[in-house]
């Protein structure tokens, strides 16, 4: 028998390790590298949460969003989604009605879906009412539906996940989960390791039907994500900055999610379950500080198209988001206030016109900084009557004195007038420009 001499048996160690590697860098685009998409959910769901779904995307970090068209708001953000297919659209597959304040239903009669609803025709409030009554014809034909409807819209849709986690209360969900998956040839929400307080927790024949049906994903050739972030829903408004932070640095390589809920804490009768942490997610990633610290860790904002792609290749996305986020310094900044209609008469959240209020920060103005940073008195003064304030404080001098103060005392520059047309909106106004802290942050 033929003896390899040592240096003929090193340099074959050596090609069997570089093929280890290049393999290893097909699979997520360098052995070391990390990917994030950054998804927030529930768009659709009514106006406070659309217009901090777009303002995230258009002006943050926020590369995916998903899609209720089973919700009042469908219509609104439907017709900005068939306007931008550049951006990335999945739907919410949803089957729970959990809020007090309003309530929906199926996008299909509710006597086609009739194990669905409760007596009112709304959808059952709980994932435990779900997986107790929903029959699964009844479940199939609810979700074909939703998907049909947002296809329909002219919606170009990248991917499905599912509101409440509800599809993961019962092994025939997961099932028909992906498999919708496979017959409209969408990707789904899943990741190599089993959630823990959404499949791991509920016993091991949750925990063999997750994992099989990964198995079927993986032999369709459909991403599957190495990490998923979903943690963060709970945390308080006040420590959500510091959270996502610390969970960034220790995103692992491959290809993770971070799943946040946007939208603007703001009164009116269609008012989100925990608006005021869903605002704190919102001005979180539209932050300067977030934007750099992700260039810093090196992580690659992708959207659930340009992952898909990559699985595909098994190679990486390139560039992939993270030059088209780029730095938004000087962007303009539309008030909420004249995109929802937020009366005092709590009519449901209606689209107004074309923004009237733009800011934009002065880069070269000494004063020009932050607003947590603005003085007590000129926080008050610009979000109550002396500045924004009520309808009876919207005169031209008022609209004169708001653009001197911020123009002298905060170094932004008003390209038009404000004009509000009840307290409320001028209340709204206050706390969407406190969310822009990421454009008036000076380097």
């Amino acid at each position: 028998m033929a003896r390899i001499r040592p240096r003929a048996l090193s340099a074959l160690v050596t090609v069997a390790l570089l093929v280890i590697a290049v393999q290893l860098s097909i699979r997520i685009g360098g052995s070391s590298s990390r990917y994030i998409v950054i998804h927030t959910d529930d768009a659709g769901l009514c106006p406070a949460v659309n217009a901090a779904t777009i303002d995230a995307m258009e002006r943050g970090v926020v590369s995916s969003a998903s899609i209720m068209t089973c919700c009042p708001g469908f219509d609104e953000f439907a017709a900005y989604a068939v306007v931008h297919p550049e951006r990335d659209f999945g739907v919410h597959l949803t089957l729970t009605s959990e809020l007090n304040t309003f309530r929906w239903g199926p996008v299909l009669s509710a006597r086609d879906v009739p194990s669905l609803v409760d007596e009112n025709g709304h959808f059952w409030r709980s994932v435990a009412q779900v997986a107790e009554h929903a029959e699964l014809d009844d479940v199939e034909r609810e979700l074909r539906g939703q998907i049909d409807r947002a296809i329909a819209a002219g919606i170009r849709v990248s991917h499905l996940d599912h509101h409440m986690w509800v599809l993961y209360s019962r092994p025939d969900l997961i099932d028909l989960y992906v498999q919708l998956g496979i017959t409209y040839d969408i990707p789904v929400r899943f990741c190599t390791v089993a959630p823990q307080d959404q499949i791991i927790d509920r016993g091991p024949t949750m925990i063999a039907a997750y994992n099989a049906q990964r198995a079927v994903l993986e032999a369709q050739g459909m991403p599957v994500f190495d990490f998923v972030e979903t943690g963060n829903y709970d945390i308080q408004p006040e420590d959500k900055r510091d959270y996502y932070l610390t969970h960034l640095r220790r995103i692992p390589p491959g290809v993770s999610e971070f799943v946040i809920h946007c939208a603007y804490d703001v009164p009116g009768a269609m008012k989100p379950h925990a608006a005021s942490y869903r605002q704190a997610d919102t001005r979180v990633f539209m932050s300067l500080e977030i934007e750099d610290e992700i260039r810093k860790l090196g992580l690659h904002v992708i959207d659930w198209s340009q992952f898909r792609l990559m699985n595909q290749r098994r190679e990486s996305p390139g560039s992939a988001r993270q030059s088209s986020l780029g730095m938004r310094l000087g962007f303009p900044i539309a008030s909420m206030a004249n995109k929802i209609d937020t009366s005092a008469s709590g009519s449901a959240g209606t689209p107004l016109q074309q923004p009237q209020f733009l800011i934009r920060p002065n880069r070269s103005h000494p004063k020009t900084r932050s607003w947590s940073s603005f003085p007590p008195q000129l926080k008050d003064r610009l979000c109550t009557s002396e500045g924004f304030g009520s309808s009876s404080k919207t005169h031209p001098e008022t609209r004169l004195w708001a653009k001197s103060t911020l123009e002298n005392e905060s170094g932004f520059e008003p390209t038009e007038g404000f004009t509000a047309t009840s307290s409320s909106e001028a209340t709204a106004t206050c706390a969407t420009f406190m969310t822009h802290e990421r454009i008036t942050e000076s380097r």
